[in-house]
């Protein structure tokens, strides 16, 4: 499971810096950066790999030649991808009643078309309490990421997610009333837990057309922005707060929910889990690499799954046949 998690996170760390801006071949470098990027709080398969690659964010991984033949490969591969601005382009179109232009646009300020959807709210506010990951954070303002947390909770109120983060952000600077409160009403009204990234992410495969479009999708969800969950984690662990440990599993444990569920929230899983086991003392939860085998056999849009078939021959065309899977999957 160790190789696998590297040998994901270097090839997914190499699409996370611009995979899906292929105009040009990337360049070959002797180093592959292995924390900072989304990867590393997304597809890393344990909550103990997330903790040391966040205390560790210098750390650099050395190009020995399986990793050397990996970058070739996706080299390779990238040269062949086409249309990957179009297919950026009619995703940010079809995304801005969601989300503003900032969420695949870097350069775009959070002000940027941004929308009254409880997603933009959400992640903008995670932007101004700097419990996000995804781009530098050039205004930290808890009152104003409060106030957009409150409203994602008011558009969302099924969702607990808006109001622990307002929690933690709370818990952060003191105000431990004021957090217990918030975490009360988690506790009354909420019924699971979303950070919108699973439904951002069906958003771009369901335009998927091509190939191209599949590697250019894998690159984009890749890139998108990640929570921070390290004052949530603290929080629900010193609140006891363990009743919210299945509700950040849930799509683990559900065992009709596909693998590619469980990859877009995989450091939910690890964080419930790991408060479970902590708070309540039970072990008695699978492990995310349980739930990864136990989901092989439904992993038709995995990205492990893509990167795996696309490896064998480092050619593009590999993926012909999958573009009917995106077409048809069943996107609920």
């Amino acid at each position: 499971m160790r190789k696998t998690r590297g040998r994901i996170l270097i090839i997914l760390s190499m699409m996370a810096v611009g995979l899906w801006s292929l105009s040009r071949r990337p360049t070959p470098v002797p180093k592959v950066p292995v924390a900072q990027s989304q990867v590393t709080f997304r597809q890393l398969a344990s909550h103990e790999a997330k903790a040391a690659a966040l205390a560790h964010e210098s750390q650099k991984v050395e190009m020995d030649p399986e990793n050397k033949k990996l970058q070739d490969c996706w080299d390779k591969i990238s040269a062949s991808v086409t249309g990957a601005e179009d297919f950026k382009r009619k995703i940010n179109k079809v995304l801005k009643k969601q989300m503003g232009e900032w969420l695949l646009d870097k350069e775009k300020p959070l002000t940027a078309s941004s929308s009254d959807s409880a997603m933009d709210y959400f992640w903008r506010g995670l932007y101004y309490a700097e419990m996000f990951y995804g781009r530098p954070v050039e205004e930290v303002n808890d009152d104003k990421a409060l106030e957009l947390l409150l409203k994602a909770s008011d558009l969302d109120k099924d969702n607990s997610a808006p109001l622990l983060f307002a929690a933690a952000i709370e818990h952060r600077r003191g105000k431990t009333e004021d957090a217990a409160e918030l975490l009360e009403r988690a506790k009354t009204q909420s019924k699971h837990f979303s950070s919108y990234t699973k439904d951002i992410a069906k958003t771009i495969n369901r335009q998927v057309q091509s190939p191209s479009d599949i590697i250019t999708a894998i690159g984009l969800i890749a890139s998108l922005p990640s929570a921070d969950y390290t004052k949530l984690s603290k929080l629900l662990r010193e609140a006891k707060a363990y009743e919210f440990a299945e509700q950040l599993m849930e799509d683990g444990l559900d065992p009709e929910k596909d693998i590619e569920y469980v990859e877009y929230n995989s450091v939910e899983f690890a964080v419930g889990r790991g408060l479970i086991k902590e708070v309540a003392g039970t072990n008695a939860y699978p492990t995310l690499k349980d739930v990864w085998d136990a989901k092989r056999g439904h992993d038709v849009l995995s990205s492990l799954g893509m990167i795996t078939q696309i490896e064998k021959s480092c050619d593009l065309n590999e993926l012909k046949d999958a573009v009917e899977a995106y077409r048809t999957y069943d996107y609920k």
